[in-house]
């Protein structure tokens, strides 16, 4: 799937779908373009101002695709897309804690990468082949292929 065609569907039709299942290349173009858009705003916006409204709201409009995307990515591996809670919950904390001071800030950072490794690695395995239990395999479904 191409990058263009990564993002059409994950930001068009499937936007806030959590059903169906996603290949590797729709996850990770899509994925690899809202991790550069928001380092893009977090770096360049400040967030103290009034300014920060349109940032702020560009973040939170790429939630839901997101989300969305990283559970039919699971869905792709036969694993439900509840798997990504306890994930985000804890990126969330060592988000905290790498934002504050001292030793806190090192237990964040570390907690980040003992956390992203696994997940990458996880989010990069093959899907099933063939059809399982939330749909027919993307990368042999006509439907998905012409997308």
């Amino acid at each position: 799937m191409s990058p263009s065609a990564a993002l059409a569907r994950c930001l068009g039709a499937r936007y806030r779908s959590f059903a169906g299942r996603s290949c590797r290349s729709e996850f990770w173009w899509f994925s690899g373009v809202a991790w550069l858009t928001l380092a893009y705003i977090l770096t360049t916006f400040p967030f103290r101002s009034l300014s920060a409204t349109v940032p702020i709201m560009a973040v939170l409009a790429l939630v839901p695709p997101c989300l969305s995307v990283t559970a039919r990515r699971l869905h792709d591996m036969g694993l439900s897309g509840w798997w990504q809670t306890p994930v985000l919950v804890l990126l969330v904390l060592a988000a905290f804690l790498a934002a504050g001071q001292g030793g806190l800030r090192v237990l964040g950072f570390v907690l980040l990468v003992l956390l992203l490794a696994p997940s990458c690695w996880l989010l990069a395995r093959p899907g099933t082949d063939g059809p399982n239990r939330f749909g027919p395999d993307p990368l042999t479904d006509p439907l998905e292929v012409q997308a």
